[in-house]
């Protein structure tokens, strides 16, 4: 009995919050538990900011929820696949057959290491973001209300010569739906 009280009683507080107009699961935020010798993050975390914390592991903390293994609804594009250094390429996120998402954090790597700029683009719900020692070297996106289906973003390749950069993302459905380590293809610096 006290197993139907209990679903009984969520689905109550889940009815009762949507009635309310309040959202039906909590918001969308990415770890503020540092992965280096960092110490964790104290104070209020920005539910619309992702922190340093993340830049390694890129994972969302959501609870109990885990990455998915399915495969993602998403692609990564990218408009060239050679760049000299200091050019920019326009990067796209889009969800594969209309699919949208609520939470984005990207980053162009080089060795898995965060490297070249992400470009501001003066959007509220996008920011960019730094992965120390770089910088504007991650953007995110979230909004738990308003989900999207693409989001464009340039970047601007760093001075490395000879090198490939991959982009790397973390790409949220909802709460308990995510992905992490979406990449796209290859793009070659030349020099």
């Amino acid at each position: 009995m006290k197993f139907m009280e209990s679903v009984l009683l969520v689905v109550s507080v889940v009815g009762i919050s949507v009635v309310l107009g309040y959202p039906a699961e909590p918001p969308i935020t990415f770890s503020a538990v540092s992965t280096t010798t960092q110490s964790p993050r104290k104070g209020p975390i920005d539910p619309n900011h992702v922190p340093e914390s993340v830049c390694n592991n890129m994972l969302p903390i959501h609870g109990d929820f885990a990455p998915s293994n399915d495969p993602p609804p998403y692609e990564i594009k990218v408009s060239t696949n050679k760049v000299a250094p200091g050019e920019k390429v326009t990067v796209t996120v889009i969800g594969k057959e209309n699919a949208d998402f609520k939470g984005l954090y990207i980053q162009g790597r080089i060795n898995d290491i965060p490297e070249g700029q992400f470009e501001d683009p003066n959007h509220p719900k996008i920011r960019v973001n730094n992965c120390p020692p770089g910088e504007k070297n991650a953007a995110s996106y979230i909004s738990s209300a308003v989900p999207t289906k693409e989001v464009k973003l340039d970047w601007t390749a760093p001075n490395a010569p000879g090198k490939e950069v991959v982009f790397r993302a973390t790409l949220v459905k909802n709460f308990s739906v995510f992905w992490v380590g979406v990449v796209s293809e290859p793009v070659k610096i030349q020099g």
